[in-house]
């Protein structure tokens, strides 16, 4: 029977994006290929699917803005459009009971193919439907490439309540024209605006305006070209119409139109007055008279009709296909342009004349288009399509989609700043220190920190007091026992305000000033204000609180009271690393007989009050009430930090001193000791603590952002102490997950920073300068039970100079600042390898052992088992060289495992500055006092962002793999296990003082913190910069493929490897889950790229047991890649590019175009695979036998022949066998096939053929006669070049072999070998070709072609042996059909007699440009092994046949059609 083919999945470029609000998700919609996809924005989750188009790609999505609620939710109507067609849709977003939303599409009305190609589409807007300006049942207008519009009415069939049909109705033309691209404008005047871009580089503008019987007279229309603007250089491919703006120009709103280009520029157009033209122009229904193009036009026209441009800028380094409006704010304007460079890139139009100078009309000169921001979250070539919302004042949300699949989501910030909407970046002078008033004590000898723990210089009072600055928003409750004082709820504002202090005993001096509304229990409203005085005693550390006067000034009166402090008590917030410090303080007041009970609550967290609160308790003859009164911050206010000069505290003259003092100091170094808090050192040695409070806005926040979103962070400063032994340098090493950091100093000590006290302990001595400083937990966030296990710290110390490391750990919870030597004792003496020079280690707490990473790209193992307290010093175990070249290694962590882990092995992650990031398998093995060690690396990447490699994590809730370095002056973040950016930050390059912190919370956000210029300066990320809803794809055309198919890895999940090499020189590797059902769609999840290739892949091949993988492309450039499975959870695949073959000629434009492998059998071999039999073709018609040896240390590939063909360029080339002789069958562009007798060849090079395949023997046990290797027999099939090749065996003696051509042709040939031949291994008859021809297969070229199986009668299971055999073949082709056909064989007969075709199923592909196939099984039974190459030939052994699976297998076959996007099909019997 014929095959029934069923799409399982596509996953194709991104053409059509739309943003739509619903009660109460954002959705967003997207259209891929002929389906309609939509994803809630909020979540990410993909929420319906539907195929809109039988054929047609979607190109555009236009929403009504007003949607329509009934029973089944809320309704949204849709009008979606691609090449000829156009379709209505209804979408139903529904919140059910059960809280579970749902979006449903329902399609109610046909598609309606069209004479021409739709452009754009509008619906009305809400006013043109008032009477006299609305159209009756008109339900949109549509524009074609022809410059003429249509009217959409909706034809409702009889006895149905939904619409069935869509009719056109042409309404008006606009100037001939041939158009790239349109935009309409329904203005609610009625009247419709139309901007064209022609072919020729014109932007042309024309109206019309409609009226109620446009239906019955077309006479009615009014219409007129307003417009027509040349300037561009190429073709135009976008334009785009303007809101009305607040400007008033002529008394008319003001309108600017935009345009992209092919010459890369975006120009803006005046059409201010657009709007009144339709007015003065004739009714009748005469054409637009017509203009010459803009590619002909005379100097004098061309400038002329160039008048209207008022800015034109270039951005893109290639075509700029769209481009939107994002937002307005007065006169400016924010543009945002998308192109063939896979960028988004904002704009800003605004004026450039100075505000208040008197303008008349518009002119070019008074007007500046400049770039805001670029977006490169894509891959590839290509942006097609995007969608704006916007979000509020503050940013505007854009969702981009690409040629790569991948639809992303981000903000963007509006036109009145350039900071990305996320993040918070400030900057910190000294200055600014001085101001903020952060001054600590005079700096100690370090002889007298031996012993002592250091507290803070800022008392809790000083701290309170310094927090208290600001705006509050007040909430007080008053309730009143006596009914002559009110009760009610008094809202408003306080205040507190530096200002000088007014008495000289104290040192500082606030305003306090508070304003709002009571509201009684009655219902009735006061206004009121009050004003106190709070005052700041440095010498007696007390705060006191002071009545005013009631003049202006806020003179201070009498004392209210004294704040006295009584407590603090550490609170833990939501989130497990935030530490709250609650402090209570108290006052009382007694005013003549009443009596004034004050109580104070303050929250502090890292410096910043979160908010605090008073309470009155008053009691008296004529008062009894209670006031409780809480004060939040009220955000965007001016941070502590941030006292501008004349606001400055006055200092007495030692703490202005020491403000002098800290003017002349400078940053040095940074460590981050929590998410919210770092140190920092001076050239003066003085340790800085900086508080972090951030909260900007976040992406997926649908709520309002806050006010503050473009503020710099704020961050309150503290000096901790002053150390003469970190003047002029020191190093420091932070351990987040403690709170603690190590700070070394040029005279060799070691201070401990406890945050939880704020204390600086001397904690161990060494000879000379710390050169290397490294702190790390000891056990890892996976195994630890808190409370339950003492958290161990592990440092390693090296000296400048020094052939010795030191190694010391110790626990924070039974540690004592208090001990007379610390922990100095303690420490374990290192002898480091020649050359060694420490740069980065890592405690294998688990495996009791320490990795040193070298400045030379060597590790070096201890055991810490042998570690002991002593002056010997300890020998490392083994050193690797060249782990990383010669580059220095920067990163070591032991990969989390999944499951319980082995004893005894582990994986290890090393990164270095080599750009690249490796994953080594280790296995440790202990006799007694001595440990063996046996590496391997099984994973490489190199990420894009290199080549600096600094640090990586593991996030503890998504376990994503995080990387971040530098590349050039910009420091990057990566997450790998993603594919995604995370941060891209200008901040000078690598060679500057820096500190990064990753939240590790599953947002991947971060803080950096690093110097510039002698500033401080400091960025937070709540999250990614961007966030990926669909991950997508290659950028550019998939041309090979390659499916392997073995046992499940450990989980028993991955139990297929899908590889794919496209143009833009990348090897994507994907897997496919037996635990997923191939109806659900989205069966393949991306695991790892490979980028080694510097030219378009042209084709990939799984070895038989799956264990590499080989590439070929241009340039002669051919990889092995070893593959593994490994048992990790953020790392499933390990890919290492095992080696390259040589190239053998000079010729950098030699393309291998195509390859074969066979497995040579051999004990001796050192690898389990054993070796290979390579045989590639070459572009320049010459053709090259390799024996390819993995184990050996060098020389791997080893020439054994080389041969010519003739002038044509060979395209194909696979390995057959007949009997025990083993054949090279080629294709090339000339139509032929070839035969090429091998047995002889390869015999004297010491491998022999079998029944069971290809074996090493001796060379002195065969004939050492030196063949000839040439084609013996060809056969011409195609009447040009040969696209496709497919071959399997029929028998021992005969060979089917199917091919596709440029002719369009399908070929099906026996290749049959003498019966003689099989028994004399000397006969030199060549085999004969039978081939029966299938001309016009397809309408266009044959591109690839697949065998799909055997199809088995009903009841039946045939073997290859059986007299008749029915195979099943797919062919694509470049006219985007796919095709099934069946090929009954009767061997009993002779050639094409026993042949019978029969062509099964003929559907469409969405796949453009169709390059390859494969095929797997669908869920089948696990641990059997079945091979797929990619081009439909199944390998066992390499004889080319395929392994049966045993046991019940489902008869279903996936077969995955990739070019321009990949489609997964589902093929049954």
């Amino acid at each position: 029977m014929p095959a029934e083919l069923q799409v399982v999945d596509i996953l194709n470029p991104i053409t059509a994006l739309a943003i739509v609000q619903t009660d109460p998700n954002l959705l967003l919609l997207a259209g891929q290929g002929p389906l309609l996809r939509v994803f809630d924005l909020e979540t990410g989750k993909l929420h319906s699917s539907s195929r809109i188009f039988h054929t047609q790609t979607i190109h555009g999505i236009q929403v009504q803005t007003q949607h329509r609620k009934d029973s089944l939710g809320d309704r949204l109507k849709c009008l979606i459009w691609g090449g000829h067609s156009v379709r209505l849709v209804n979408l139903v977003a529904q919140s059910k009971l059960s809280g579970q939303f749902t979006v449903d599409i329902h399609l109610g009305v046909k598609e309606l193919v069209t004479e021409d190609w739709v452009l754009d589409t509008c619906f009305p807007t809400d006013n043109s439907r008032e009477p006299g300006v609305a159209v009756s049942g008109l339900e949109a207008l549509l524009l074609t490439s022809h410059n003429v519009l249509f009217s959409i009415h909706v034809n409702h069939l009889s006895g149905t309540d939904t619409a069935d049909l869509l009719v056109l109705t042409q309404i008006a033309a606009g100037p001939p024209s041939i158009l790239y691209s349109a935009h309409l404008a329904w203005l609610e005047s009625g009247q419709i605006l139309a901007a064209a871009g022609t072919v020729f580089g014109e932007v042309l503008l024309w109206s019309c305006h409609l009226e109620e019987s446009v239906l019955l007279n077309q006479s009615s229309i009014i219409k007129s070209l307003l417009h027509t603007f040349a300037g561009h250089e190429g073709s135009v491919f976008g334009v785009r119409i303007s809101q009305a703006s607040s400007d008033s120009y002529e008394g008319e709103p003001r309108r600017v139109l935009a345009s992209c280009s092919d010459d890369r520029t975006v120009r803006i157009w005046d059409i201010s007055g657009a709007t009144d033209s339709y007015s003065s122009v004739p009714t009748n229904n005469s054409p637009i008279a017509v203009v010459g193009t803009g590619f002909g036009r005379s100097k004098e026209d061309h400038e002329r009709y160039s008048q209207g441009c008022l800015a034109t800028a270039m951005g893109h380094i290639s075509r700029v296909w769209g481009l939107r409006y994002t937002s307005s704010q007065g006169p400016s304007r924010q543009i945002l342009t998308y192109g063939e460079d896979s960028t988004a890139v904002t704009w800003i139009f605004d004026t450039s004349v100075e505000a208040g100078e008197a303008v008349s009309k518009p002119s070019q000169g008074l007007h500046r288009l400049r770039i805001q921001n670029t977006y490169g979250f894509h891959s590839g070539k290509n942006i097609w399509a995007t969608a704006v919302r916007e979000q509020d004042s503050i940013a505007t949300h854009v969702s981009t989609g690409g040629a790569d699949g991948r639809i992303t989501y981000y903000p963007i910030p509006r036109s009145g700043g350039d900071q990305p909407c996320n993040t918070l970046v400030g900057q910190w002078t000294m200055q600014d220190l001085v101001r903020s008033h952060s001054l600590g004590r005079q700096p100690r000898s370090d002889s007298t920190m031996h012993s002592t723990a250091l507290g803070p210089t800022l008392s809790t009072t000083n701290a309170v007091f310094l927090a208290l600055r600001g705006t509050w928003e007040l909430k007080r409750s008053l309730k009143s026992a006596r009914p002559t004082y009110p009760s009610g709820k008094f809202r408003g504002t306080a205040s507190l305000s530096p200002r000088p202090p007014t008495d000289e005993a104290y040192d500082a001096e606030y305003v306090y000033y508070e304003e709002g509304q009571l509201v009684t229990d009655q219902g009735f409203s006061l206004n009121g204000s009050r004003s106190y005085v709070y005052r700041f005693q440095k010498s007696t550390d007390t705060i006191t609180a002071w009545f005013t006067k009631t003049d202006k000034d806020a003179a201070v009166d009498y004392l209210f009271h004294k704040i006295a402090f009584s407590g603090l008590v550490d609170e833990r917030s939501d989130k497990s690393s935030e530490t709250i410090d609650g402090i209570t303080a108290s006052g009382h007041h007694l005013c003549v007989e009443d009596d004034y009970s004050t109580t104070y609550d303050f929250r502090l967290s890292g410096g910043i009050l979160k908010d605090w609160g008073i309470r009155y308790d008053v009691k008296g003859p004529k008062k009894d009430y209670i006031a409780d009164a809480s004060y939040t911050k009220i955000s965007g206010d001016q941070a502590p930090d941030m006292i501008s000069n004349d606001e400055r505290y006055q200092e007495n003259s030692a703490t202005q001193g020491m403000g002098a003092e800290l003017l002349r100091d400078s940053f040095k170094n940074y460590s981050w000791i929590s998410t919210h808090a770092f140190i920092a050192t001076t050239a003066q040695g003085r340790v800085l603590l900086g508080s972090l409070d951030v909260a900007p806005t976040k992406i997926n926040n649908s709520a309002r952002p806050p006010s503050d979103a473009f503020r710099r962070p704020e961050v309150v400063w503290s000096h901790i102490t002053q150390l003469v032994g970190l003047s002029s340098y020191s190093i420091l090493a932070g351990v987040p997950e403690h709170q603690i950091a190590l700070l070394g100093g040029c005279q060799g000590n070691v201070f401990l920073y406890l945050h939880s006290n704020r204390s600086v302990t001397l904690i161990m001595k060494l000879p000379r300068k710390i050169s290397g400083l490294i702190a790390q937990q000891l056990r890892e966030h996976s195994t630890a039970v808190s409370g339950t296990v003492p958290q161990s710290i592990g440092v390693v110390a090296t000296c400048l100079g020094s052939t010795t490391a030191h190694a010391f750990a110790f626990d924070i919870e039974s540690y004592h600042p208090n001990e007379k030597d610390g922990i100095s004792s303690q420490q374990s003496i290192l002898h480091l390898p020649p050359n060694f020079v420490v740069t980065s280690a890592g405690f294998i707490a688990v495996e009791d052992l320490l990795v040193l990473g070298s400045r030379s790209g060597a590790l070096s193992f201890y055991d810490r088992r042998t570690f002991k307290t002593g002056t010997d010093a300890l020998s490392a175990c083994c050193c690797l060289r060249h782990v990383h070249d010669e580059d220095a290694v920067t990163v070591i962590k032991r990969i989390p495992p999944q499951g319980q882990s082995n004893k005894g092995s582990f994986y290890l992650l090393t990164a270095g500055k080599n750009g690249k990031c490796a994953v080594h398998y280790v296995l440790i093995h202990r006799h007694e006092s001595i440990l063996e060690v046996q590496f391997e690396t099984v994973h490489v990447v190199k990420p894009p962002f290199g080549p600096n490699i600094e640090g990586a994590c593991f996030d503890r809730v998504t376990n994503d793999l995080l990387l971040w370095g530098f590349r050039s002056k910009d420091f990057a973040v990566w997450n790998e296990s993603r594919q995604t950016e995370v941060l891209a930050l200008e901040c000078g390059g690598s060679h500057r003082s820096w500190a990064y912190s990753l939240k590790n919370d599953g947002s991947d956000g971060g803080q950096l913190v690093w110097t510039k210029a002698s500033s401080c300066y400091i960025h937070t990320q709540t999250e990614a910069s961007h966030r990926v809803l669909q991950a997508g794809s290659h950028g550019r055309e998939i041309k090979a493929m390659a499916i392997w198919q073995g046992a499940p890895d450990v989980n028993n999940e991955v139990s297929a490897l899908i590889a794919t090499g496209a143009e833009d020189t990348v090897i994507r590797i994907s897997s496919y889950s037996t635990k997923s059902d191939v109806l659900s769609g989205n069966v393949f999840q991306h695991q790892d790229t490979m980028t080694e290739h510097t030219t378009g892949i042209q084709q990939l091949r799984w070895s038989p047991g799956g264990q590499f993988l080989f590439s070929a492309g241009g340039c002669e450039e051919f990889f092995a890649w070893r593959i593994r499975l490994l048992p990790c959870l953020a790392i499933r695949i390990g890919i290492v590019c095992h080696s390259r073959c040589p190239p053998v000629t000079s010729s950098s434009d030699l393309r291998i175009m195509h390859f074969d492998i066979a497995v040579i059998d051999n004990e001796e071999c050192g690898h389990e695979e054993g070796c290979f039999l390579l045989s590639m073709v070459y572009s320049d018609s010459s053709l090259r036998l390799w024996r390819f040896d993995p184990a050996k240390p060098q020389d791997k590939y080893e020439l054994l022949y080389t041969a010519t063909y003739g002038t044509c360029c060979l395209t194909q080339i696979q390995h057959i066998q007949l009997g025990k002789d083993l054949f090279i069958l080629t294709a090339g562009t000339d139509g032929y096939l070839a035969l090429w007798p091998l047995t002889a060849a390869i015999q004297r090079k010491g491998i022999t053929t079998s029944d069971h395949g290809l074996h090493h023997a001796s060379i002195s046990s065969i004939t050492l006669l030196e063949p000839n290797l040439t084609w013996h027999a060809r056969t011409q099939l195609h009447q040009n070049s040969i696209k496709c090749l497919v071959s399997l065996t029929l028998s021992d003696s005969e060979i089917l072999a199917a091919t596709g051509g440029d002719d369009n042709a399908l070929a099906f040939t026996r290749i049959t070998r003498a019966a003689n031949a099989n028994a004399n291994a000397n006969s030199s008859d060549p085999p004969s070709f039978s081939t029966l021809l299938i001309p016009k297969a397809h309408a266009s070229t044959i591109t690839a072609i697949q065998h799909a199986g055997m199809a088995m009668p009903k009841g039946t299971r045939a073997a290859a042996s059986h007299e008749v055999q029915h195979h099943r073949f797919l062919t694509t082709s470049n006219d985007q059909r796919l095709k099934a056909w069946v090929l009954d064989i009767d061997l009993r007969k002779v050639g094409v007699e026993g042949f019978s075709v029969t062509r099964g199923e003929n559907v469409h592909t969405t796949i453009a440009d169709a390059a390859c196939m494969a095929r797997m099984e669908g869920r089948g039974e696990a641990g059997k092994e079945r091979v797929d190459d990619g081009e439909g030939k199944g390998k066992g052994k390499g004889k080319g046949k395929e392994k049966e699976r045993e046991g019940n297998v489902e008869d279903v076959v996936v077969v995955v059609v990739a070019g321009i996007g990949i489609e997964t099909w589902k093929l049954d019997s």
